[in-house]
Order: C-alpha cells, then structure tokens, then sequence
C-alpha cells in the first residue's frame, strides 16, 4: 500500500467496521478492500490496530463473523481457480492471510470461548463461506467421487474449512510450489518443499516461494496458538484442540487428507535440516550485509512442527510396533490367522542404523554449551531447564553411560562448542574422557546457580540424577573430576546446606550413590577417586558421626563467625583465625578438595600420622560401632518435614535420624578402614612423596572380597507427566512470542510483523505460565 490515499480508505473501512453495526455481506465492494488495497503484512497490522481489532470484537461480532466469512471465501475461490495465478491474486490470497493472522489472537484470547465456537465450530457455519468456483466448475458428467469431494467440503464447519485451506495454500502451484513445466496443471499439489524424508528431490523455489510459504506459516501457527490461552491445568485434562486436531487426526471424516499432513510433516522437517546458516561463509560479517529472510521460515517450521508433535498423541511408533508383532504370528494359537509380515528383519536394521548414524556424544556436547551458556541469563531459564531434563532423559540409558568412557577430543568436539567450554569454564584436564567433562560440567553449574533464590537451584537435583545414572559405567575419572566431586560432597554435608530445606538431604545421597557405583562396578580404573575419598576419609566419619544437636551447634557457630566478620569489616578490622571459628582449618579443607593432585604428605605430617595412625583407625571404627548403638532409632514410615508460620523450613530431630539411618555409607567407611593404614604405612615405608606413586599403587591393588557385594544398578527414569507436558507447552509458546516480538530488523520487521502485540491477557499468562507455580518437585518427577 504505497499511496497514502489506499491507507485512508483501509483505515476508514476499519473505523467503519465497528461504527456501524450489520455491514451486509452483499456489498461487495467494501469488503473487497480489505484484501485488494493492502500491499504488506506491516500494513495490515499497523492500520489494525489492537484497539481496533478489540472494538470490532466486542462492539459489532457480526460484522468480524462477515469479515472472516469473506476472506475464507476469497481463499477457496483462489484455491479452486483453473487459471495461474497472477501477482494480484496472489497478493489477495496474502492479505487474507495477513488480516487473519492479525484478527484471530483476539478471538482467542476471550475468557468465554463463545465467539470462537460461534465463529468456526457451529453448525450454522456449515455450508457458509464456500466459494461459488466449487459448484460453478460441476459439469454434467462429473464423477460420484468428484461430487462426494464437493459435498463434503460443503458440510464442514468454518474451522475445519479455514484450516484445510491454510494446508492448501502451503501446497499450492505458483503460489508456494513452483511450476517446473509448462504443461503442469493449477491447483494444490502435495510437493514436499525440500529434498530429504520422503524425496530425494525437491523444485527450486524462489525467494516469493519462501515469503509466500513464510506468512501462510504464520496463520497456521496462529491458529495452533489456541492452547497458550487455556489455563495449565486444563491443558491435560478437558482442554481439546480442535485446530490441531484438523491436521493430527488426517485422513478421518474432519480432518485434512492424510496425504496433505505427511507432505506437510516432511516438508517442515526438511526444509530444518537442509538449512544452511552460513551461506556465503567465506564473507565477513555476511549476515550483516544480507538479510536472510529464509530464516524466518526454517523458524516457523520449527515452531510448527513442535506445536503439532507437542498436541499428537503419541502413535509414532504404532506401525513399527505393529510390523514387528504381526512377524511372530506363526506362534499364534491359529496359525495363518493373520498375516505375518516378513519385513521385521529389515525394520532391525533401520534401527542398527540409526543407532550407527546416532552421534550422541556431539548432541551431549551441544545440550552441555547450551547448559552452561544460559545459567547466567534470567531470559533463559527455560532453556536451562530443558537442557538438564534432556541430560536426565540421556542418562537412563546404559548405551550413553558407555559411550561416555570415550576419550575427549577438543578437536573433534569443536563444531558444538564443547572444546571453547572446556579451555574457558571448566578445569584443564588432560587425558580425560567425556565422563569427566559431564561431571565437570555438572560441577560448574551447581557451584554457580546455588542460592536460595536462584531460579535453577531446582535443577541440581535433576543433575546429580543424570550422574547416578551413568556412575555405573563409568570406568575412571580424572583426577581433576574426582577431586570436584568430593568437593560437592563437602558441600552438601555440611549441616549449614542439608539443614537449609527439606530436600537438600537428598543431595548427599546421591553423592554416596555415585561413589557406590564407582567403587563397586568400576574400581579398576577409579584410583584417583579412591584416593580423595582416603584423604577425605575424616569427612566421612564426621557424616556418620554427626547428630542432631552437634549439626545444630555447628551451625550457630558459623553463624556467629559469619556475624563477627561482618562486624569486624564494618569497623575496619579483622578477625583473627583461632582454634575457635576454625578460618583457617576451613580453607584448608577446601584447598584440598580443590586440588587432588599435590605433592605428597611431608616428613613431618607423616610423623604426626605414624604416631596416631592405627589408634585413630581402630578408634574410628569403635565410635562408628557405639554411637550407632546409641543413635535414636529412626522412624518406621517417613516423618513430614515441618515448617513455621512464615513457611521456612523447621529441621526436627525425627526427620534428621530418618534419613541419616538410611545413608549409604557402609562400603566407603569400609575402604577408608582398609585403605588408609595401607597408604599411611607405604608412605612411611617407602618414603613416597608424591601423589602420582601412591595412584600407581592403587592402581595396581584389588580390594577383591573386602567390599560388600555390589548392589544392583538402580536407574532414576525420566517420567513425562502432566506437570512435565505442561511446563512444555508453555516454554514452547514463551520461546515463539519472545521470538515473534523480538525481531527488530526493518527487513525482517515487514515480512513478519509480531502477531502478539498489544495482547495483554496472553502476556500475562505467559508470565504467570514461566514462574512454574503449578510445577513442584516430586518422587516421581524431575524437579522444576
């Protein structure tokens, strides 16, 4: 719309739209206007505006129903016409798709659903809007089949209507499917875009092909967007979606042909994977200089294809399952009964391939940068999350626990982002495996997102999980991985964090847990961890040894420390490190936890040792043996946490012996007894004063008939619940609205105006949908 007149007289024809009420459909030639003066879709959405649109709604609906009726019929008529399209028709077909996109949002965000159900669910639509070029076109000797097609496009409501021709208009010859003859006919033709699943080859499309294609998108995602304004809790339950619903159940009596949803299926899937985001990489700052506007359309797919697989209901494996069951039928009770199908071996094989072609260390690498690159963003929260509930969904499965013993090769894993994680935010280890850059990596996001008001505290749970899991077959760790493992166990088992809330008790389980596995599946290659866990030894015994009162008195006493210093540096002076706040054992203690690989004990410490060793040994064991004698017995069922009046969390002295009963820490107490007096006395012996010697020595010992038998390999799964579908859905929606008003390159701007602005009611429930109020952590699933 160049010329300013063709803009007031659109934007008059608006006012007029909710000024006067009962606009006959017989006049032709205004409603007309809104699809013939319009030249963009900036256009569109600049002179109709939200205040507008909410006027026309709730002022005059008549009219918007006959506004909505005419743009459908306009579309079928294009749709059903026997010429090429021409540049104006095309440009009709694109402002009715335009007006669309920007009127339906305020249709759905409506409390009560009565206008939509009015508008295109009820059967008063059935038969309205159908485009006259449908029966015109009838011959005389028309087929039964023809006149059946007729009929029933004629007896279907307006929504199902409106949705089979927006899949139309993505299949439609010399609109978004380009002519490659002559001699081909108009119409829609089920093309897949680009070369791929389901083709080997695909036309070239031109750059109208992809706009065309991208702002059809836009009105499909429009109208998948109906579930972003249904309360979460109705999502799982009575909410139905109708528009999607179109498209997933094709092939049935309401829903699209089933040929069209798999075109349409394979061709948003492969125009993702063809994209090319370099392009003419060998230009610096080529993106600078060139708008890529086929972006937009890989992202639409994107989001398109996710909305529809996120509403499916999960069939995809129905046909795999079914081929591979119908092959054992010779054992039925009636042999020949049913037919046995005969291609199950080649059904294995595409499994062995696509497990063969499955590179499943790279996805590791690209979900872990992601991981690490957004725990510092509030923006990305979301992401975070969903990162750590992939890692967990990974790790149940013992095939990755295994691939993970592969060595890390920076170079190898520098297309991912791996390699820049590994030289800029984690430790440098060298020889190491991508075992050790998992925990490493899981190590560097919880000792950076702790904090009682971090919003992704809640995941760390979700990642000692993942490392439980894979603890198992894990055949050695770094020495730089153990010694950060052992100073999360630090960590967690001082009464300060375990006493913090409820569940952070949890934390040191899983801890145990991971040492567990290691020691007992994979001790061989594990010596640098059997060594921490030797020199760490005394934190062991404390864990055993504490009690309730003793976790309370340590805890006051660093509260008490924690007040001096701040008193003290308030007036300008220090605080002296004495036997009593213990300043400088503790940083001590944490040096070492930093740092497994320093030189060895010197003579002196050795001296202190030798004098001591097997009392502290021998002593060590009688109090392990008397105070858990004289421990409260713990309770039989679980004890409720309880908490005061302003929520916090109340520690009591039945939930601390609960739990502390039941950890797991029999076969590290027994290698740290059998253990230590061995390299204590090789020490002395052998004058060993490094640490490199004394791995060696480990390596080459067995602690074969000393540990309690393994116990069996337990795998915390990954459950998709209600909560989990949910948080989903909304973090999708969130990322395509943050996506869709995002975007601020003039170019970019005016072929894809945000379809949300103005729309305060779906912005704030997408911010109520982000802060996850109706997620909490549960037995039976991942932690929000």
């Amino acid at each position: 719309m160049g010329a300013t007149e063709s803009k007031l007289a659109f934007r008059k024809n608006v006012f007029q739209l909710y000024e006067q009420r009962g606009i006959p459909a017989q006049e032709h030639e205004y409603w007309a206007r809104f699809y013939q003066l319009p030249e963009t879709a900036e256009d569109v959405f600049n002179l109709f505006s939200p205040k507008d649109t909410r006027k026309v709604r709730d002022a005059a609906p008549e009219n918007l129903e006959t506004l909505i009726s005419k743009l459908i019929t306009r579309l079928s008529e294009f749709l059903d016409s026997e010429e090429k399209p021409t540049p104006e028709t095309c440009k009709q077909a694109l402002n009715c798709v335009r007006t669309m996109t920007r009127l339906i949002p305020y249709i759905f965000e409506l409390e009560k659903p009565e206008l939509e159900h009015k508008l295109f669910w009820s059967e008063a639509t059935i038969g309205a809007d159908v485009s006259e070029v449908i029966f015109s076109s009838a011959t005389e000797g028309e087929s039964s089949e023809a006149s059946a097609a007729r009929a029933k496009v004629a007896g279907e409501v307006r929504g199902v209507r409106l949705m089979k021709t927006v899949i139309g208009l993505l299949f439609f010859r010399g609109f978004t499917i380009p002519f490659t003859s002559a001699q081909e006919t108009v119409g829609v033709h089920y093309t897949i875009w680009s070369p791929g699943v389901g083709a080997s080859s695909a036309p070239t499309a031109t750059r109208e092909h992809h706009t065309n294609r991208t702002e059809t998108l836009r009105l499909l995602l429009t109208l998948l967007s109906r579930s972003i304004y249904v309360k979460p809790a109705a999502i799982v339950s009575k909410f139905q979606h109708r528009w999607a619903s179109a498209v997933i159940h094709g092939g049935s009596t309401t829903g699209i042909e089933k040929r069209g949803v798999l075109t349409l299926l394979c061709s948003l899937l492969n125009t993702v994977c063809a994209y090319d985001p370099v392009g003419w990489g060998i230009v610096p700052y080529n993106h600078m200089l060139f708008t890529d506007t086929q972006e937009q359309l890989v992202a639409l797919s994107v989001h398109t294809l996710v909305a529809l697989l996120d509403v499916a209901e999960s069939n995809e494996s129905v046909g795999v399952r079914s081929t591979l069951s119908e092959s054992k039928s010779a054992n039925a009770y009636l042999p020949g009964s049913t037919k046995r199908v005969t291609i199950h071996a080649e059904v294995l094989m595409l499994f062995w391939k696509l497990i063969e072609a499955n590179e499943i260390l790279t996805i590791l690498s690209a979900i872990i940068y992601f991981t690490l690159q957004s725990r510092n963003d509030p923006t990305q929260v979301g992401l975070s999350r969903m990162c750590c509930f992939l890692l967990h969904n990974l790790s149940q499965e013992r095939a990755f626990g295994v691939q993970l013993n592969t060595n890390f090769d920076a170079a190898s894993a520098a297309a991912s982002g791996a390699s820049s994680i590994a030289s800029k935010q984690l430790p440098v280890f060298s020889s190491g495996t991508w075992a050790d850059f998992l925990f490493l990596s899981a190590h560097a996001f919880i000792t950076t997102t702790g904090g009682k008001f971090s919003q992704l505290s809640s995941l760390h749970e979700t990642l000692l999980i993942a490392l439980a899991n894979v603890s198992p077959y894990v055949k050695g760790l770094s020495v730089v991985a153990a010694n950060k493992l052992m100073t999360l166990f630090s960590a967690f088992a001082s009464p300060g964090f375990m006493f913090a809330a409820e569940g952070h008790h949890k934390y040191i389980f899983y801890v145990l847990e991971i040492f567990n596995n290691l020691l007992q599946y994979q001790m061989t290659g594990n010596s640098p961890l059997i060594y921490s866990i030797v020199r760490n030894k005394q934190k062991f015994y404390d864990l055993h040894r504490l009690t309730f009162e003793g976790a309370q008195a340590d805890i006051q006493r660093l509260r008490a420390l924690k007040a001096a210093r701040l008193q003290q540096q308030q007036s300008g002076g220090s605080v002296p490190a004495t036997p009593l706040n213990g300043d400088g054992e503790e940083d001590r203690e944490e040096a070492e936890a930093e740092e497994v690989s320093t030189p060895g004990m010197s003579e002196k410490a050795r001296g202190k040792q030798r004098a001591g060793s097997g009392e502290a040994s021998e002593r060590a064991g009688h109090e392990r043996n008397s105070e858990a004698a004289a421990a409260p017995v713990a309770a039989a069922v679980p004890v409720v946490p309880t908490f005061d009046d302003k929520g916090k969390f109340v520690p009591t002295k039945e939930w601390f012996y609960y739990w502390k009963a039941h950890l797991p820490l029999s076969v590290i107490l027994t290698l740290c007894d059998t253990l230590a007096p061995q390299i204590e006395h090789l020490c002395i012996e052998k004058g060993l004063n490094d640490d490199r010697q004394v791995l060696e020595h480990l390596q080459s010992g067995t602690l074969v008939g000393l540990l309690p038998i393994p116990h069996p390999i337990y795998v915390r799964r990954f459950f998709f619940n209600e909560a989990m579908r949910i948080w989903f859905t909304s973090y999708l929606w969130g990322v395509i609205f943050l996506k869709s008003t995002g975007t601020t390159n003039p170019e970019i701007v005016k072929l894809c105006p945000p379809i949300w602005t103005g729309k305060l009611c779906f912005h704030h429930r997408l911010v109520n949908i982000f802060n996850c109020s109706h997620f909490r952590n549960s037995s039976t699933a991942v932690p929000c």
